[in-house]
């Protein structure tokens, strides 16, 4: 299925290829010209089951392999872009550009290196012995499993969504905007950025609540005044919305 973009999003891609390709370049005629910081930044774990730095001292990774996921994204994202008008009863994940690369390189990483990391583990497993009592052949088959759910998953977000340009401002709860809400029964206020299905994070401040999640879903389209019933569970609150920017 197509990548959802405007215009504007894909001309920007389209000069970040750009930008990308010539760092590229620059590293392998300078490798320390090139600063990865801000890129390295961006991705952040994998699955929650192992880091970035996990895979750092692996044979297959290096820092180009994070430039060159970055710049296979972009080309994704222009290969498979449409700028027509959303189809109404077709659902797009929501993502902003910058959690989409991240996603894409994360991607990449999973297929180019902790996929070959747990091959690697795997064959060192079996040479223990008796697989049916054999620890580490089990972990690593069990670590097979969720590295190649993670990829499948990946792939079908990276290829099936809405790229969205974050606003200034937001009058109503959508992917993106800050929202200041207030449990009437407790009178205690919570500020959360409202995101898409897959940037949740309850640890960053203010958290990052999605908007399938039942708070993050009851304020969707709503206007700062309005009483929202959020349920979860058995229990529902009602909450009202202080504001929206």
């Amino acid at each position: 299925m197509p990548i959802r973009i405007s215009v504007t999003t894909k001309e920007k891609v389209k000069k970040l290829l750009d930008e990308n390709n010539n760092l590229i370049s620059q590293y392998h005629k300078d490798e320390s010209s090139v600063d990865f910081a801000p890129i390295v930044g961006k991705v952040g774990k994998f699955g929650g089951r192992c880091s970035f730095e996990d895979l750092k001292n692996e044979p297959e990774y290096s820092d180009i392999e994070v430039l060159v996921g970055e710049r296979d994204a972009y080309k994704n994202i222009l290969q498979q872009c449409e700028t027509t008008i959303a189809d109404p009863d077709k659902e797009y994940t929501k993502l902003t550009l910058e959690s989409y690369v991240s996603l894409y390189v994360e991607f990449k990483i999973y297929k180019n290196v902790a996929r070959l990391k747990n091959a690697r583990d795997i064959k060192t497993a079996r040479e223990f012995g008796d697989l049916s009592e054999n620890a580490e052949y089990q972990i690593a088959r069990e670590q097979q499993g969720l590295i190649e759910a993670r990829i499948s998953e990946l792939e079908a977000i990276t290829d099936n969504c809405e790229i969205i340009e974050p606003k200034t401002s937001y009058d109503v709860g959508e992917p993106g905007a800050t929202v200041t809400i207030r449990n009437l029964k407790t009178k205690q206020e919570k500020t959360f950025v409202l995101v898409g299905a897959t940037e949740s994070d309850i640890n960053s401040v203010p958290q990052k609540i999605s908007n399938v999640a039942p708070l993050g879903k009851a304020v969707v389209g709503k206007k700062a005044g309005d009483t929202v019933p959020v349920i979860i569970g058995k229990n529902k609150d009602m909450y009202k919305i202080i504001s929206i920017k």
